[in-house]
């Protein structure tokens, strides 16, 4: 299937140029994904979107240049969308894609082509979210985490593509979705949101729930983020938010509940972005975004 490209600039006064990507799917675009790679001298920001209509593109984020299209893996809408990034700099970095088709597939970024479907772990579930575990040692394999709507969470081997375990009964209704925290001389830590209210913490590795995140939701919960910068004292934190209409902060250690963000919305808080000032002074920014078609900066 033939689809024209175009990429539209729109200057902005002030702000410089904005790139509208025009006839980017012929669907709905349903999973999006920013890649910086670390290399920038050769490499350039690329945006990945993954669309109702079972494919995703890739693009230039600096030019709006249109780079290459990845189909025929999706059967049903892409859902979400994870990049790989070797340790080793010479080593291809590679995409994951999951779906409503309950297949995650993984692909060659530079060549667009598909290296292996992963199947089966969720049966005839929903997958709704997808990470990428890069672990420090190059002797460790790299780890796929697919989050579905059989409430569990399944672990894969990215280089062969056979499932490994399921990290389970630490909810009782789908997972919506899910973030990783790794910190120096720790296991890896997996976050997962649920339509069951709640947030589960487990550690990645031993597949144990670490503690359980409940009472902040009086609904389906939806959107997550971490909050982690470097540099910074204070313990890490997770911001959820859902169809309650609300956002919620917690200590990611302790599981306490430390605030809520209240009277913003009137509509399901589907995402949820975090910005972190440059100065290690100012308290970080939450960007939250919903169904009733607005998004709200609120200062932590």
């Amino acid at each position: 299937m033939c689809i024209d490209v175009e990429s539209v600039r729109d200057f902005i006064p002030d702000r410089g140029f904005v790139f509208k990507l025009r006839d980017v799917h012929t669907g709905g675009i349903s999973a999006l994904f920013i890649h910086s790679p670390s290399n920038r001298i050769t490499s350039s920001p690329m945006v990945i979107t993954g669309s109702e209509d079972k494919s995703a593109t890739i693009w230039s984020l600096h030019t709006g240049e249109f780079i290459r299209r990845l189909e025929c893996g999706h059967t049903k809408a892409i859902t979400s969308i994870a990049v790989y990034t070797p340790l080793n700099p010479n080593a291809p970095v590679q995409i994951v894609t999951a779906g409503k088709d309950s297949i995650a597939v993984l692909w060659d970024l530079n060549s667009g082509r598909l290296i292996h479907k992963m199947r089966g772990g969720h049966g005839i579930y929903e997958i709704s979210s997808v990470v990428v575990y890069t672990p420090t040692q190059t002797a460790a394999a790299p780890l796929i985490v697919t989050g579905g709507w059989d409430s569990a969470a399944v672990v894969w081997d990215l280089i062969t593509g056979q499932q490994m375990y399921r990290l389970e009964n630490g909810h009782c209704n789908g997972i919506t979705a899910m973030s990783l925290y790794c910190s120096i001389n720790n296991d890896p830590i997996l976050i997962t949101a649920s339509a069951d209210e709640t947030v589960a913490i487990w550690n990645l590795l031993s597949s144990q729930i670490l503690r359980k995140l409940e009472g902040g939701h009086t609904d389906r919960i939806y959107s997550l983020a971490i909050y982690a910068p470097e540099q910074s004292m204070c313990a890490p934190l997770i911001i959820t938010g859902g169809e309650d209409l609300i956002a919620v902060v917690w200590d990611l250690h302790s599981g306490q509940q430390l605030s809520k963000l209240t009277g913003g919305h009137t509509g399901t808080i589907t995402s949820i972005a975090i910005y972190s000032p440059d100065d290690g002074i100012s308290s970080p920014l939450i960007l939250t975004t919903s169904v009733d078609k607005t998004a709200i900066l609120w200062d932590l």
